[in-house]
């Protein structure tokens, strides 16, 4: 019995080496990248699209942060939620990192923000849909933008009336962008 358990052993152990590194890629596919920081010291800005059930829960915010040095193995040193780029304690030579909900365009905000928003019906016709009011409106987390550095406004997501297309709770519709 011993020799037949050893026999196996070694039969598992021979087949699992030599199937380890079967399936190996040479490169990344084309429809996959690699994210990488850009090839400068420079400042830079990121974008991160997503368009998933993530973007239901999260806001708008704008923090600017010191750290003992600037590469990714830099430890944070300050920590500060921002209402503008230069405001107090928020000087722009600072670091950033910002999440911006993007709003409805109105006479106050008209760039990076929808113009309008539409359904299409059963007959493929467009229905657009009302506005009614930025939700929750503005927060402690809301902040200004700044086009000369490519910031856009942090706002909230807003409610659009759809009369024609009514779900199980109503007509009103949240859109978070």
């Amino acid at each position: 019995m011993k020799n037949y358990k050893k026999i196996i052993a070694a039969l598992v152990a021979t087949f699992a080496l030599s199937t380890t590194g079967i399936a190996q890629g040479v490169e990344v596919p084309g429809e996959q990248f690699v994210l990488a920081n850009p090839p400068t010291s420079d400042r830079y800005t990121g974008v991160n699209l997503a368009d998933d059930n993530s973007a239901k829960n999260t806001y708008s915010s704008l923090e600017a942060f010191t750290a003992t040095g600037t590469s990714r193995e830099s430890s944070i040193l300050t920590r500060q939620t921002c209402s503008a780029v230069g405001a107090p304690g928020c000087e722009a030579s600072k670091y950033f990192q910002y999440n911006a909900q993007l709003g409805m365009c109105d006479s106050t905000l008209n760039t990076n923000c929808a113009v309008r928003v539409f359904a299409r019906d059963g007959s493929g016709n467009e229905v657009e849909g009302k506005f009614v009011k930025s939700f929750p409106g503005k927060t402690e987390f809301s902040y200004a933008g700044d086009s000369s550095i490519g910031l856009p406004a942090g706002t909230s997501p807003f409610i659009v009336d759809f009369p024609t297309h009514p779900h199980a709770g109503g007509t009103l519709y949240l859109v978070a962008l």
